[in-house]
């Protein structure tokens, strides 16, 4: 006696005389490929949930660090001042796009005293700090 061969699975799932082959076969019906895509959906859900509660907590912590509060201003474009300003803003502080009442320093490497923005920060009671004055 010849063994029928397995029937192609169709959208719709296997027709009920190809169940017992497709259990000895170990193929895989249509309906049990959506569950798994269904649990691994769920599954990618959960881990990207976790990712961004992770990250929101990282974005509260940053928030509410030790420099929460302070405003920065940096007229320097060196490496130095760049990677200052990286930290400062790790710790809690916020970069200011210009000199104003609200910022606690200026961070000026090598800035002329002429330079427009070093006059704001002394027309507004600013500090002018350099990088390693900054640091220390």
């Amino acid at each position: 006696m010849i063994a029928e061969a397995p029937q192609p699975l169709s959208w719709h799932g296997p027709t009920p005389s190809a169940l017992p082959e497709i259990q000895r076969t170990g193929l895989i019906c249509p309906r049990a490929v959506e569950l798994r895509r269904g649990e691994a959906k769920e599954l990618a859900a959960t881990t990207l949930i976790h990712d961004l509660e992770a990250e929101a907590e990282g974005e509260r912590a940053r928030r509410n660090g030790p420099l929460k509060g302070w405003r920065l201003f940096a007229v320097a474009d060196s490496h130095a001042a760049g990677e200052v300003m990286d930290l400062a803003i790790e710790s809690g502080a916020k970069a200011a796009v210009n000199v104003t009442k609200t910022v606690i320093f200026v961070i000026a490497d090598d800035a002329p005293a002429d330079d427009p923005r070093i006059r704001a920060a002394h027309e507004h009671d600013v500090e002018v700090v350099s990088v390693h004055n900054f640091l220390t």
